[in-house]
Parts: C-alpha cells; structure tokens; sequence
C-alpha cells in the first residue's frame, strides 16, 4: 500500500512538472537568440501579452500553410488551458523553430522593444515620427 502511494505522487509529480519542461523546451531556443541579439534589453522578460502581440505580427507575414500550422499548434497547447497567451505563444515558436525562423522573431522584438526592467515590465520603442505629423495642417 505504502508503495502504491509513493507512486501515485511520484507520477503527479512528473505530470506537473511535464508542462514546465515542456515550456522550457519550447521557450529556451527563443531565449537564446533575444540573449544573442540584444543582451542588455532583457526581452526574456516580456509579459505573454506582449509577447503574443509581436507573434501575432509575425504571424501575419508568414506563408498561409504556417498559419494553418501555428493555428494548430496554438489550439493543442491551449487544449487544457483555461486563459492565458502562453500557450498560444508556445504553439507559434514551436511552428516557427520547425520552419528556422525564430532569428527573425528576435530581430523583430529586439526592434519593437527598447528594454524590460522586470518581469512583464516593458517598455516598446517609441515611434520615430508620430502619425499626426502626416496629416496637413487645417486651411
């Protein structure tokens, strides 16, 4: 009996711990190329939102058939999720790391984000030339 039982926590153990790993797996190779790209930014630390904003902007670009497949992706990581963009975000890096592409993510956040100061806090660049100041002044 006692054995049994040992067991039984020993497998919920693993079963808890298998979706961190395997966000780990699937987040690390991204890490590595923000930490190569632009060290001193600290992007490791986007919030999963701002993170989910810039895949989503990827995504937008890419062949429809890596769509298809991100969207795929993205609903097999979130099948027993309740909220988050996590694992969302997990389903799109894996489909880009599958297709070598996630040098090109890193040079796109390291674009779009200036610096992370601590986890989730963030700060976007800052656009060059507003918007307004395309629009003619009223006669």
């Amino acid at each position: 009996m006692r054995i049994g039982l040992v067991l039984i926590a020993a497998l919920g153990s693993m079963a808890s711990a298998a979706p961190a790993d395997r966000y780990q797996r699937l987040w690390q190779p991204l890490a590595s190329q923000l930490a190569a790209q632009c060290p001193t930014k600290h992007l490791d630390r986007l919030s999963p939102a701002e993170l989910r904003d810039s895949l989503d902007a990827f995504k937008a670009h890419r062949p429809a058939i890596e769509r298809r497949e991100m969207d795929q992706a993205e609903r097999h990581h979130c099948a027993g999720s309740i909220a988050g963009a996590s694992c969302a975000n997990l389903g799109t890096i894996e489909v880009a790391e599958r297709h070598r592409q996630l040098s090109r993510i890193a040079t796109q956040l390291c674009g779009q984000y200036a610096q992370c100061r601590g986890q989730s806090d963030c700060d976007a660049v800052a656009d060059k030339e507003p918007a307004s100041s395309h629009e003619r002044p009223a006669s």
